[in-house]
């Protein structure tokens, strides 16, 4: 059976740490939205590694990695990872269709952070933003476009006009490209049709799907206007039939940029939990705002998610060292049979606290939050190594 694994808060779940604990046992891993701005932290032989646009299938050798089409991809970024890692196009696929971030979009995405003043959304500034805006308005660049020099001209010579309009309405320099014909050379090896990549990686074994980002962030589901540019639920277009959902989620609440959150602590526990958790960006170092267990929100992302099962990465530390764990059950006068309240009303709600006493044994807790999610426990992480988890159904 096919695996999605979707983050169920704000992003920062472990989401990373679970698929590298997975990706032995399928024949092939796939990103199926974002680019560079993730942060998948694995960590391997004590040295941490944070991949930003490869799948967690890229620390094992035999995995193929596949960047599908809901993507978009910073070329010299990947190039970089990959010469990094060492992957060539016998491990790793791009789809032709994924969109291009060109090197200008960074600024634009910046430019336009500054806009927003007071409202930011806190973005990562590696121009995600403005990389589905340009595709959802027709003025976008795909991996296959970029990777055909008579393509590329062609696309680049209709497209370019309105990127100097965009650019000039934010009083930013005309778009330069440097290394255009290299990067396209480099790149040509590794673009594929990622429907076929899939297939024939299914043919193999069961294919991993990595999400990034949290359901929280959805551009649908979660709370818009602090959320993202692509959808974050799970890829049912390349998914085929039936496959396990696991919502990922850890027993405290972290938050990277703007929007509203509802259960985040202040002063000195907001200090402990992200000290001892290291809740700190693994692609920006930004620190991260930090926050209770919000079993509401975490009941809403599991139902937009379509999540089957639990998956708990339970970073107690910040907790065991408070001495305490208050969890968010309800939200004060809301009844939950009407849904999630909406973007504009998430800021009004009053959590309602109980205290689970300090956290002694992860496994019961995660039981426990599972039971309050009403979900089966598919995993629980107990450490950031490799093997440090308990699967209370089984591996895969």
């Amino acid at each position: 059976m096919d695996t999605v694994v979707l983050g169920l808060q704000w992003g920062d779940e472990g989401k990373g740490k679970l698929c590298d604990e997975m990706a032995p046992g399928h024949a092939a891993v796939v990103r199926f939205q974002g680019g560079a701005n993730a942060g998948h932290t694995v960590v391997r032989s004590g040295v941490k590694i944070a991949l930003h646009q490869m799948p967690c299938g890229a620390l094992h050798a035999g995995v193929r990695c596949v960047i599908a089409a809901g993507c978009v991809v910073d070329p010299v970024a990947l190039r970089a990872e990959a010469e990094g890692l060492g992957l060539g196009p016998d491990r790793l696929a791009v789809s032709a269709r994924a969109q291009v971030v060109p090197p200008w979009y960074g600024a634009i995405d910046a430019a336009e952070e500054r806009l927003r003043e007071h409202g930011a959304v806190g973005t990562t500034g590696r121009g995600i933003g403005p990389a589905y805006a340009a595709k959802a308005g027709r003025w976008g660049i795909t991996v296959g476009e970029l990777s055909d020099p008579g393509a590329r001209a062609a696309r680049l010579a209709a497209v370019l006009p309105w990127h100097h309009r965009w650019l000039g309405a934010l009083g930013l320099p005309a778009p330069a490209w440097p290394d255009l014909d290299g990067l396209g050379d480099w790149l040509r090896p590794y673009v594929v049709d990622d429907l076929a990549a899939i297939a024939a990686g299914r043919a193999a074994g069961p294919v991993l799907f990595e999400g990034q980002l949290g359901i929280m962030r959805d551009p649908d589901r979660g709370l818009q206007p602090a959320a993202t540019g692509a959808s974050l639920l799970p890829p049912a277009a390349l998914t085929g039939p039936a496959p396990r959902v696991l919502g990922v989620a850890k027993p405290y609440v972290t938050m990277v940029g703007g929007g509203d959150f509802p259960t985040e602590a202040g002063g000195p526990d907001a200090d402990v939990l992200r000290e001892l958790g290291e809740e700190y960006g693994a692609t920006t170092g930004r620190p991260r705002r930090c926050g209770w267990l919000d079993l509401p929100a975490l009941r809403y992302a599991a139902r937009a998610a379509g999540a089957t099962h639990l998956a708990m990465q339970m970073k107690l530390d910040g907790l065991a060292a408070l001495g305490r764990m208050p969890v968010c059950v309800a939200y004060s006068g809301w009844d939950e049979a009407r849904g999630y309240p909406l973007p504009h009303e998430v800021g009004r709600v009053e959590p309602v606290y109980e205290d689970w006493g300090p956290p002694a044994d992860p496994v019961a807790l995660a039981r426990r939050i599972a039971d309050a999610v009403g979900l089966p426990l598919a995993y629980a992480g107990t450490g950031a190594a490799r093997g440090e988890a308990v699967w209370p159904q089984g591996r895969q």
